[in-house]
């Protein structure tokens, strides 16, 4: 898609920038590739495909084993058809062969044949294996050829080629690798001691699963320094959780801390089905063994559960002991069942977890996902990037490589570094005064004597309401069960704070206080529900929750309650509100450590958005800032697929400065079947943020800027197509420019200059745009926000199109400006405000769908579809007060 060429910036202050990009360079060379068939059988069984991947990560696994197996046997065995060095081969243990030497192939195929086929660590023993290999219509590649990366639909050849090729040591395990490869772009390595790797980066995380150091590969085509289109590779450290083998019954005990003869499985099957379900477990007591997934884990056990056998009901621990001779240890445990053409019990200790399985997210706890975020978030990007660097020696992505070699293909021995440039932050504009943004640090305290630029008016028509466990230690916490005084308190300073902001508001005119019992947590539901309607009935314009910290559950039906009744919330923990208090005293002693305020500061900002109000402007800095932002309008738009639907729904949040601040935006969701497009729900969006900007503006804006979250470059295409068409019939003339927002990227950005121990994340404002772009695409990457260790991942924007020519020192400066325009918070965000408060509408949205009363099945009309009539009573904020205010903050 043509789109006007971006001028290059110059803006800030120049920074370098560590990479974990390497360079890959091309010979002049062609490369023979042909179509790959291979299949086995197990003694007299049918034949069973073999080159091409499997579902389950630990069949595939033991495939790429046998196939590369199989494989190096013909190769030796048939050299003289190959005639070449085995290095000259690239074999990516599915469907493609590549070859330096042109192979000789008499028309249609060539078919070799080996008998009794078996890998070390593998039980099936193939009988024998079939493998063809036969030419395509289009078998070669020019490796320096990069004319196709500009085609509209460009094919992936070149970069199967180079997975294919960087992964030959890790598939054919050379020189005893000991590597795990799950596919050619993402291996585990398994002999990681002996590389002077850590224990503590590969921890045990229970329930008989552990972390291992991956690596995942990305092939990127980069515009170098002068211009020509350049391949590299991208790798990263990825700890990966798997589980380990281990006998069921071990591990069903490890998941409920019990010893196996103590698990009851009417109070544990629950928790046993969320970790077992799904898993793949082989017998220990058939020959050859036999493996299954477990598709359920029964609420029966083996002393219960009956059936009938050579004309006699007996039980499974009875059948066991008759056919088997076993007597089991454990007849007390659930059994796991295995969906045949009917159901088949297992004993679990009878059972062992197949080794090598990727442990999914449903079956991760909530420790082993902290465990991961604690692995992932505070590693230190230089040290990730270390990292990354020596695995990918281990995988044999070197020019040591004798597979590189052969392809006369070379890769660079360190990663690339590159130059950024530091943007200059915009100031906050109150009521009167202006303050600057504090660079190092990236966050703004408000002035002494600031005010909102437009604050709400609230009085006293709002709440509070407590929900406490009333326990002994929180009530002398909060001063003593009579009165809770700290309650009060907080309360109070909320109000004086708000207050010295401007909003106008008195004391709450309802308290009320609501006593959770963790035993039942539900209970809670309908004394809520009763409490909103009771708010309704008295006016009541807001309702402050403060909840205990274990409290949990009554966030979710407070927001389907606040929509249901037009009735904006603010949830606070009791943990944060006494530590707002004691900032707030602290701060009233002494005016100068107005810096502890910010999370009040913060709670206040989101109080006043919540209302209609608009804290501060934007005023956009740099020495080439927008010119014109105030007749933009900006939109975000976010969709993911529904979690709760089987149909292949998507929920699209988007927002976008309709209000009449150039930058206060508001949203909503849509519910939407199949793509975006098709649906019509884009041309829904665009009408509405268009028509609504005139209505409050007064004025038709005067260029439209896009941002979309992460969508394939295959959709680039079709999806700006429908949004010209659509601007076409609502906006006919005015300027368009569409933004694709990337954070699914594995490209780690770091300080040249930092070391270990000093922050390494980038300065918020730096910007890449040069050296790392794709040759096709207009690009920049900025990273907007200040990190901690090694959490930020620097989002790429891809101009997809553009009607004008934007110098990119505007395009920039404008999307670090709109990280600044999310109005509740005195750091800027990940991406520009449009989009982050669009995903904060796809958030409430599952919620929403989760746990209202009318709920997804509710909601579909008698031909399958979402009946939107419903969603708009029920799940939308269109047509209702809410509307045109941003209730999520």
């Amino acid at each position: 898609m043509e789109t006007n060429k971006i001028e290059r910036g110059v803006c800030g202050s120049p920074v370098g920038i560590k990479t974990n990009i390497i360079a890959i360079r091309m010979p002049n060379t062609t490369i023979h590739r042909y179509k790959v068939s291979i299949s086995g059988q197990i003694g007299d069984g049918p034949p069973r495909t073999l080159c091409c991947r499997y579902e389950n990560v630990d069949e595939n696994v033991d495939r790429i084993a046998l196939v590369a197996g199989a494989f190096e046997r013909i190769a030796h065995e048939h050299s003289s058809f190959f005639d070449q060095p085995r290095n000259f081969l690239s074999y990516d243990c599915g469907q493609r062969l590549y070859a330096v030497k042109k192979l000789t192939i008499e028309p249609p195929s060539k078919t070799f044949r080996i008998e009794d086929h078996r890998v070390e660590g593998i039980a099936e023993v193939y009988s024998s294996v079939e493998m063809t290999i036969e030419e395509e219509d289009r078998v070669e590649l020019r490796l320096n050829n990069f004319d196709f990366l500009f085609e509209e639909h460009h094919d992936s050849e070149l970069d199967d080629f180079l997975y294919s090729l960087l992964a030959q040591q890790a598939l054919f395990q050379v020189n005893g690798a000991h590597i795990l490869p799950l596919s050619t772009s993402h291996m585990i390595l398994l002999n990681y001691k002996e590389h002077g790797m850590k224990e503590a980066r590969v921890p045990d995380m229970c329930e008989g699963k552990r972390c291992f150091y991956g690596a995942i590969a990305q092939i990127r085509y980069m515009e170098s320094l002068d211009g020509a289109p350049q391949a590299s590779v991208v790798v990263d450290w990825d700890p990966t959780p798997m589980h380990y083998e281990l006998n069921l019954a071990l591990k069903a005990a490890l998941i409920c801390e019990k010893n196996p003869r103590d698990i009851d499985q009417s109070n544990n099957s629950i928790r046993l089905s969320n970790q077992l379900t799904g898993l793949r477990v082989h017998t220990t007591y058939k020959n050859p063994r036999h493996t299954f997934k477990i598709t359920e884990v029964s609420c029966e056990n083996a002393c219960k559960k009956t059936f009938e056998y050579e004309g006699n009901e007996i039980s499974v621990e009875h059948y066991f002991m008759l056919r088997y001779n076993i007597k089991l240890q454990y007849p007390g445990l659930p059994l796991v069942v295995e969906y045949a053409e009917k159901n088949k019990y297992y004993p679990m200790e009878l059972l062992v977890v197949t080794r090598m399985q990727l442990v999914s997210k449903t079956m991760e706890s909530r420790y082993q996902k902290k465990c991961l975020e604690k692995l992932t978030k505070f590693t230190y990007p230089v040290e990730r990037i270390q990292l990354a660097q020596k695995l990918r020696t281990c995988m044999g992505m070197t020019n040591d490589s004798v597979y590189l070699q052969g392809a006369g293909v070379t890769i660079g021995d360190g990663t690339l570094e590159l130059e950024g440039r530091v943007l200059d932050p915009p100031r906050i504009g109150f009521t009167k005064d202006v303050v600057n943004v504090r660079e190092e640090e990236c966050y703004w305290r408000p002035p002494p004597d600031a005010t909102f630029v437009r604050p709400a008016k609230i009085g006293n028509s709002w709440g509070v309401v407590a929900i406490l466990q009333d326990t002994r230690r929180e009530n002398s916490r909060l001063g003593g069960r009579e009165g809770r005084p700290k309650l009060l308190e907080f309360v109070r300073a909320f109000r004086d704070y708000a207050h010295r902001f401007g909003m106008q508001i008195r004391d709450p005119s309802a308290t009320t206080t609501l006593t959770w019992d963790h035993r039942r947590p539900g209970l809670l539901k309908n004394p809520l529900k009763e409490l909103f309607l009771s708010a309704k009935s008295q006016q009541l314009k807001f309702l402050l929750f403060i909840t205990s910290d274990d409290v949990s559950g009554v966030h979710e039906w407070m927001k389907v309650f606040e929509r249901d009744h037009i009735i904006p919330t603010q949830d606070v923990r009791l943990d944060n509100a006494m530590e707002m208090l004691a900032a707030y005293n602290s701060y009233r002693r002494r005016p100068q450590n107005r810096d502890r305020t910010r999370q009040l500061f913060s709670l206040i900002c989101q109080v006043n958005v919540k209302l209609g109000g608009l804290n501060y402007h934007l005023i956009c800095n740099g020495e080439r800032s927008p010119a014109v932002v105030d007749r933009f309008l900006l939109i975000g738009i976010h969709v993911e697929h529904l979690h709760t639907d089987g149909k292949g729904a998507l929920i699209v949040g988007y927002s976008a400065n309709w209000n009449s601040g150039r930058f206060e935006f508001v949203g909503d969701l849509l519910i939407v079947e199949g793509g975006i497009e098709a649906s019509g729900a884009l041309r829904t969006i665009i009408e509405r943020c268009y028509k609504n900007f005139c209505r409050r503006h007064g004025v038709e804006p005067q260029e439209i800027v896009i941002y979309r979250s992460h969508l394939s470059e295959t959709l680039y295409t079709d999806t700006l197509e429908s949004t010209k068409d659509i601007l076409g019939d609502s906006a006919p003339g005015t300027p368009l420019t569409y933004i694709v927002v990337d954070k699914h990227h594995n490209t780690l950005y770091t300080r040249l200059d930092g070391t270990v121990k000093d922050h390494q994340n980038l300065k918020a404002g730096t910007v890449i745009d040069t050296g790392n772009k794709d040759p096709k695409w207009e690009e920049f990457f900025l990273n907007s926000r200040c990190g901690v260790h090694g959490t930020a991942i620097v989002p790429k924007y891809v101009v997809v199109y553009s009607d004008k020519q934007w110098p990119y020192d505007e395009l920039e400066n404008l999307t670090f400006t709109l990280a600044f325009a999310t109005q509740t918070s005195s750091c800027p965000t990940s991406v520009p405000a449009p989009l982050f408060i669009a995903e904060e509408y796809v958030e409430r949205g599952h919620r929403m769908l989760k746990l209202n009363e009318t709920n997804v099945r509710n909601m579909s009309d008698t031909g399958g579809h979402y009946d939107q009539q419903k969603l708009r009573k029920f799940i939308y904020y269109e047509g209702t007060d809410l509307e045109n205010v941003r209730v999520i903050a």
